[in-house]
Protein backbone atom coordinates (compact mmCIF):
# COMPACT_ATOMS: atom_id res chain seq x y z
CA UNK A 1 0.00 0.00 0.00
CA UNK A 2 2.85 2.36 0.68
CA UNK A 3 4.32 1.88 -2.66
CA UNK A 4 1.06 2.22 -3.96
CA UNK A 5 1.09 5.48 -2.44
CA UNK A 6 4.44 6.57 -3.53
CA UNK A 7 3.77 5.79 -7.61
CA UNK A 8 0.62 7.96 -7.52
CA UNK A 9 2.40 10.79 -5.68
CA UNK A 10 5.06 10.07 -8.41
CA UNK A 11 2.57 10.29 -11.26
CA UNK A 12 0.51 13.41 -9.57
CA UNK A 13 4.30 15.20 -9.85
CA UNK A 14 5.26 14.59 -13.08
CA UNK A 15 1.51 15.87 -14.24
CA UNK A 16 2.07 18.96 -12.78
CA UNK A 17 5.58 19.57 -14.08
CA UNK A 18 4.58 18.47 -17.76
CA UNK A 19 1.41 20.91 -17.35
CA UNK A 20 3.97 23.70 -15.96
CA UNK A 21 6.03 23.48 -18.57
CA UNK A 22 3.14 23.26 -21.59
CA UNK A 23 1.97 26.30 -20.05
CA UNK A 24 5.11 28.36 -20.47
CA UNK A 25 5.87 29.54 -24.14
CA UNK A 26 7.90 26.67 -26.18
CA UNK A 27 11.08 28.80 -26.66
CA UNK A 28 11.12 28.75 -22.66
CA UNK A 29 11.14 25.31 -22.77
CA UNK A 30 13.86 24.48 -25.43
CA UNK A 31 16.29 26.84 -23.69
CA UNK A 32 15.68 25.32 -20.29
CA UNK A 33 15.94 21.45 -21.67
CA UNK A 34 19.09 23.07 -23.76
CA UNK A 35 20.76 24.42 -20.61
CA UNK A 36 19.85 21.36 -18.85
CA UNK A 37 22.00 19.37 -21.54
CA UNK A 38 24.80 21.98 -20.97
CA UNK A 39 25.13 21.33 -17.58
CA UNK A 40 24.67 17.53 -17.46
CA UNK A 41 27.52 17.05 -20.21
CA UNK A 42 29.41 20.10 -18.32
CA UNK A 43 28.77 17.49 -14.83
CA UNK A 44 29.77 14.29 -16.69
CA UNK A 45 32.97 15.82 -17.88
CA UNK A 46 34.26 16.71 -14.62
CA UNK A 47 33.80 13.63 -13.59
CA UNK A 48 35.64 11.73 -16.68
Amino acid sequence: MQLQNKKSLLKTGTASISLEIMKRHTSDTYGFLYQSTLSIKYINSIFD
